[in-house]
Formats: C-alpha cells, structure tokens, sequence
C-alpha cells in the first residue's frame, strides 16, 4: 500500500509540477504558488472526510506546519525553475537531487546502504552534470541549477518532517501546513499574487497545479506513515517521468542527446535508491 501511495504522489506531482511551471512562463512563479495553494485547500477538506484521524497531536501539528514552510520555499524555486529551464531536464535533476538527501539523512542516522543504493547515488551525481551539459538551446544556466537546487532541499526536508508526523493523526499535518504556507506564500508574492489572480486564461492551469499538488501531498503523507522514507521519497521521485512527456508532447522540447542520457540516467538513479 505505502510503494502504490508513493507512486500516486509520483503522477501527480508531475502533473501539478508541468501545470505549475508552465503557468509561470506567463506570471510569477511566487503568484502561481500562492494561488495553486489556495485552489488546493478544497480538495483537502474532502480529504479529512474520507481519511479520519484517531488522535492528532502537538508534534503533528508543529511538523505539519514546518513541512509547509519546507514545501513552498520549494514549489516557489521548482516552479521558477521550470518557467526559467528546460522542463524535461530541470524535473529529472530536482528529482535525483531530492532523493538523494533522504539516503544522505538514512547514512547519518546509522542506515546501512547497500551496494546498489550506492550506485544510484553515483548515477545521480553523473545525472546531474550530463544535464547541465547542454550546448544549445537546452542548457541549463547556473540560476536555474540553483533554483533546482534550492526546490530540492525545500521537497527533501518536507518529506523528512512529514515522516515525523504519527499515522493516527491523519492529513492533519497538511491542515496546519497549508495554514502556514497560504498566507506566507501570499505575503511573499504580494503585488505578483494580484497579477496571477487577474490573469484569468491561467486558472484552470494553476488551479491544476495545485489539486495535483494536495493529492500528492494527501498519499505522500499517507505513504510515510505506514512505510519507510527512502523507500516512499524515491518512488515520489519518479515524477519527472510524467513532467517530462508533458513538456516533450506539450511543449515540444527537445533535450541534446547527452541530456537525454542524463534524464535517464537521473530516472535509473531514483529506482536504483529505491533498493
């Protein structure tokens, strides 16, 4: 149940991560985050419905609410890095460098790696330059590697305070997450906030980015807390694969052929971590 949960967040983030990026080709990428949180919180509270919990307490609430900070410092980088990038390769990297930073917390709390996750960790690294290697039209400027960097660190510590959160107390954790991350992400956005809000054609599209964002957030956190975190983060960290054949069919892109081998790559990583 955990690995199918984690594979359902997977698709989802990747739809809400090529809705997300490309509403913010036209408006900024704060403004997009602020109201693809707002339009989520709906489908959230049906969430509540259907997923009850037993007993919600005080260190639910506080790390639900750390995680929302964690998740829109990332979705705020992933999304202006994806407007600013190539999406078929700025997902891949977000992905391989996100799934990386659970194993690294695992070999610091004492988690004995096997020979294979080693190996995934060794493809990421290589992912990682293969994709920043472009020498045309797709190459990755330092700006967006930073942004990429950032979103992942952001996602990373989301799911490491998430997964401290106990399976009683349901998807509350994202009630109070979503309490702290709707009015910093408006505050932050402000006048780019109003400007997203008046751009009518982008609301189906931002309001896709952020449903998509609460589903996988809802079996994300569901996945955590019945199975381990490096297991459910990798397995999230597929998403690329969905992101990117919407950016390749949607919005034509065309990797070089040596970032091509880097978003494989980057995609055996993820699989290999997951061992």
């Amino acid at each position: 149940m955990s690995s199918l949960l984690s594979l359902t967040s997977a698709v989802l983030y990747g739809v809400a991560d090529f809705a997300g990026g490309f509403a913010s080709r036209s408006m900024k990428a704060v403004g997009v985050a602020a109201w693809s949180q707002l339009f989520g919180i709906p489908l959230l509270a049906i969430g509540l419905l259907i997923v009850p919990a037993e007993s919600v307490g005080r260190s639910d609430i506080v790390f639900g609410a750390l995680a929302g900070v964690f998740g829109i410092v990332g979705i705020v980088a992933l999304y202006g890095a994806l407007a600013a990038g190539t999406m078929s390769i700025v997902s891949p990297l977000t992905s391989a460098l996100t799934a990386l930073i659970p194993v690294t917390w695992g070999i610091a709390a004492g988690e004995s790696i096997s020979l294979l996750r080693w190996s995934g960790i060794a493809m990421a690294v290589v992912a990682v330059a293969l994709v920043a290697s472009g020498r045309h039209r797709a190459r990755i400027s330092g700006g967006v590697l930073v942004r990429a960097l950032i979103a992942s660190v952001g996602f990373a510590a989301f799911f490491i305070v998430l997964d401290q959160t106990s399976e009683a107390s349901g998807l509350w954790p994202l009630v109070s997450g979503r309490a702290v991350s709707v009015p910093l992400a408006f505050l932050v956005a402000g006048a780019a906030a109003a400007a997203a809000a008046t751009a009518r054609r982008l609301v189906p599209i931002v309001a896709a980015a952020g449903l998509g964002d609460v589903g996988a957030n809802i079996a994300i956190l569901m996945a955590l807390q019945r199975g381990p975190l490096g297991v459910s983060v990798v397995l999230t960290s597929l998403y690329p694969a969905v992101t990117a054949l919407a950016a390749i069919i949607v919005l034509r892109e065309r990797p070089s052929a040596v970032q091509g081998a880097g978003i494989v790559l980057a995609l055996c990583a993820a699989v290999l971590l997951v061992v």
